[in-house]
């Protein structure tokens, strides 16, 4: 049965870098690490391949305080699973973007787009339509989490 685990104890007190931690018995997971997004509707989304249901205890883990959704890693410690998570923002961005990560820099007017670390010309325009609606000057940043879904991140200039 998982459970979650004080971040004190698993951390020794030391200053935290997760928004949640915790430990559980995994038994389908295979391998030594696993990283996943889980999102809003529950839906598991992970990088490795795994197993239908395997990653479910260490998403049960990180529910007990952190609502998707997120993205988590999960280690093997043992014959258990640490696991640790952020909250993330997640949004269907549409269009033939053929990359993985698009960051957009607007400033003073000025707008930059690069797709995989390229300079682009054209790009998302739902991830400036976000960036728009929080800030003038802004750094977008959206990284792929499968086919339209994706994890953004909005910071003010």
């Amino acid at each position: 049965m998982g459970g979650f685990e004080s971040l004190d104890a698993l951390t020794g007190g030391a200053q935290r870098r997760w928004d949640a931690m915790g430990m559980t018995d995994a038994p389908l997971l295979t391998g030594d690490a696993v990283h996943f997004v889980v999102l809003e509707d529950g839906t598991i989304i992970t990088e490795e391949q795994v197993a239908e249901g395997a990653a479910d205890p260490l998403a049960d883990a990180i529910e007990q305080q952190l609502s998707a959704p997120y993205r988590a890693e999960g280690v093997r410690d043992g014959d258990r699973w640490t696991v640790t998570a952020n909250a993330i923002e997640v949004a269907t961005l549409t269009g033939d973007v053929p990359g993985d990560s698009v960051e957009l820099v607007k400033r003073a007017g000025t707008r930059e787009l690069t797709v995989d670390g390229e300079p682009a010309a054209t790009g998302l325009g739902e991830l400036e339509a976000l960036g728009d609606a929080r800030a003038v000057d802004y750094v977008a940043r959206a990284e792929r989490i499968d086919d339209d879904l994706w994890e953004v991140q909005i910071s003010p200039l």
